[in-house]
């Protein structure tokens, strides 16, 4: 089984609402949720969960139905992986070994649904516990030369392999429920990287206009 979640909070320091902004013409978190939607089409047994503590946001959810929205602000867990155990626990769900949540970022709007699919069917396939989504360092703005990476962003790991420099999108996740049981999922050695299509985190208002005004222009 699949369990998908994502958390949308009301409060943002930079962008006031930004959940409920609108991005592209709709709510950036209507932009999970159409994704949401396509993963329904691939894994028809799937679970869709969108945490807030935003009644607006409840509201758009009604729309996308296939989607459960849980009140944030009555959860007692204050970590991520405790508020997953705990909306799991209150819907009566018991994980087995096969299962895999997956975390989508409402702040990366932009993802390819297909690209995802497939990862994540391999993914479930696989005997790894973590996969996260990165990009590769040379599409950034950072600067990098041959002996060092200069990155500093928000102390975001840097992943390597053999080809190139890896960097955590922060865009979507996958794992296995034994990530759970840790007091932080992202804590593996046994993880495998997921190359996403987009490298957009919307967490300034300029990144948001820039962005946006760029993808209308290619558009």
């Amino acid at each position: 089984m699949k369990y998908f979640f994502t958390f949308a909070k009301k409060g943002s320091v930079r962008i006031p609402y930004k959940n409920m902004k609108n991005f592209l013409g709709q709510p950036l978190i209507e932009h999970t949720l159409k994704i949401f939607s396509k993963m329904y089409r691939n894994f028809n047994s799937a679970k869709f969960f969108c945490v807030s503590d935003f009644s607006d946001i409840e509201t758009l959810t009604k729309v996308y139905s296939l989607t459960k929205y849980i009140d944030e602000t009555k959860l007692k867990a204050k970590t991520f992986n405790k508020k997953v155990k705990e909306v799991l626990k209150n819907e009566g769900i018991k994980l087995t070994k096969d299962d895999v949540i997956i975390l989508f970022q409402p702040t990366s709007p932009l993802k390819n649904g297909d690209k995802i699919v497939k990862q994540l069917k391999e993914f479930t396939e696989s005997d790894y516990d973590l996969a996260f989504s990165t990009y590769p360092l040379k599409s950034s703005h950072y600067y990098v030369d041959n002996k060092s990476v200069n990155y500093n962003m928000i102390e975001r790991d840097v992943k390597f392999n053999e080809k190139t420099v890896m960097v955590e999108s922060g865009s979507y996740y996958f794992f296995k429920p034994d990530q759970l049981k840790k007091v932080y999922f992202m804590n593996s050695d046994n993880y495998t990287l997921l190359e996403d299509d987009y490298n957009i985190d919307l967490d300034t208002i300029e990144e948001w206009n820039s962005t946006e005004l760029i993808l209308r222009k290619n558009n």
